[in-house]
């Protein structure tokens, strides 16, 4: 048994048997009706952790998928109006957190809704070199 159990052990047998002295005072007080002066307990049980015992597992909160969607139709409305587009730039346009944009830009790359070249992100249907650009080259 390490030291830490054994001190574990310690402050539960003290903490009943200061739980057990306070139901004795309660007692003689009703029995000799000057009830003990209770302001407040003597010590304040908290919460007792069992440490051998594994820890239960934490949950984590639901995304709000409503407002990932609605991210996910900005971006694409971005990337529409403004062509390929590093991932801050995307981000300074809309004004929202950079890691909610990133992740955002993942997962509709991992899902083919984008694709990502270098870089820059762009609808599967947009090329890396604009059109104003293009037309300048041909000529």
């Amino acid at each position: 048994m390490d030291i830490a159990h054994k001190i574990r052990d310690q402050i539960a047998h003290h903490r009943a048997e200061i739980l057990r002295l306070e139901s004795a005072l309660e007692v003689i007080g009703e029995v000799t009706g000057k009830p003990a002066k209770a302001e407040k307990p003597m010590i304040t049980i908290r919460k007792t952790v069992d440490y051998d015992a594994p820890a239960a597992p934490k949950q984590r909160p639901k995304p709000n998928r409503s407002a990932s969607r609605k991210l996910e139709a900005r971006i694409m409305d971005d990337l529409r109006a403004n062509g390929p587009s590093h991932s801050r730039d995307v981000q300074k346009r809309l004004g929202v957190e950079k890691k909610a944009v990133w992740n955002r830009l993942y997962a509709m790359k991992e899902r083919g809704a984008i694709i990502r070249e270098g870089d820059l992100y762009r609808m599967p249907d947009q090329s890396l070199v604009s059109e104003p650009a293009a037309a300048v080259e041909a000529a």
